[in-house]
C-alpha cells in the first residue's frame, strides 16, 4: 500500500480513537482494535518511508508483537521503542476478542496513550509529523 494511504488510515484510526474516548464504556472493543491499527499504519509508514519494506509489502497487525519479525528487520534509529511501543498495543488488541469485563478506563486510555506515544516516536525517525 503506498505511504498516503497509509496515512489516510492512520488519521481515520486517529479520529474514530478521539471520538470513542469519550464514550469509554460503549467503545472498548472498537478502542483496543483502533489502537492496533493505528500503530499497524505508522509502523507501515515508516519502514516503507525508510525504504527498509518495499510499498507492496502488507504488514499485519499481528506482527507488531513479533519479536522474530522485529529481529528480522535491519536497525534504525529507536528501532527497539518502537517495537516495544507496537508490540504492547497489539498485545492489548487480543483483550477485544474475549469478555470486556477486566479492562478498566485506565487501560484503555494507557493504550491510547501509547499509540500517541507511538507516533511521536515514528514522526521524529521520520522527520514528518503525520
Amino acid at each position: 500500500m503506498k505511504i498516503e494511504t497509509h496515512k489516510e488510515a492512520l488519521k481515520e484510526y486517529l479520529s474514530h480513537i478521539e471520538q470513542a474516548k469519550h464514550n469509554v464504556e460503549n467503545s472498548k472493543r472498537l478502542l483496543l482494535i483502533a489502537c492496533s491499527q493505528a500503530a499497524t499504519e505508522a509502523v507501515s509508514i515508516l519502514l516503507h518511508k525508510l525504504n527498509i519494506l518495499d510499498e507492496s509489502s502488507i504488514i499485519k497487525h499481528n506482527q507488531l508483537d513479533s519479536t522474530r519479525w522485529w529481529s528480522e528487520l535491519p536497525d534504525f534509529e529507536n528501532k527497539s521503542k518502537i517495537s516495544d511501543l507496537a508490540a504492547k498495543i497489539e498485545r492489548k488488541r487480543a483483550l477485544a476478542y474475549g469478555t470486556l469485563k477486566s479492562i478498566t478506563h485506565d487501560d484503555l486510555f494507557q493504550n491510547i496513550s501509547l499509540v500517541f506515544e507511538l507516533k511521536e516516536a515514528i514522526e521524529e525517525v521520520s522527520h514528518e509529523t503525520l
